[in-house]
């Protein structure tokens, strides 16, 4: 499959910032995995000039952060704490037994 021609088309292809599936229909390759796989051993780099450079911030990639919301004051100048416990009456989790029909 991997004949000198095709790794030259696969370089030249990889060149032009074609993407590995396009690659793999040009070289009639199984799939583009083999594509990607064979790039990687002869250390073509896949992307090419579409490609941005690796750790390089793409335009608009960072979001602003959003504000952390507070909680609303009560009567007397008090405030909830953000997370307030939940209380609970009985467990979330009762153990297997017979009102569950199972065995104790």
């Amino acid at each position: 499959m991997w004949t000198d021609e095709a790794i030259d088309t696969l370089r030249r292809l990889a060149l032009e910032g074609r993407s590995a599936s396009s690659i793999a229909a040009a070289l009639g390759a199984p799939s583009r995995n083999a594509v990607i796989g064979k790039a990687n051993r002869i250390g073509v780099k896949l992307g090419g000039a579409n490609c941005s450079a690796p750790g390089a911030a793409r335009a608009g990639a960072e979001r602003p952060r959003r504000a952390i919301p507070r909680s609303e004051p009560l009567a007397g100048g008090r405030t909830l704490p953000r997370r307030a416990a939940i209380p609970r009456s009985e467990p979330i989790f009762r153990r297997a037994g017979p009102h569950l029909g199972l065995p104790p």
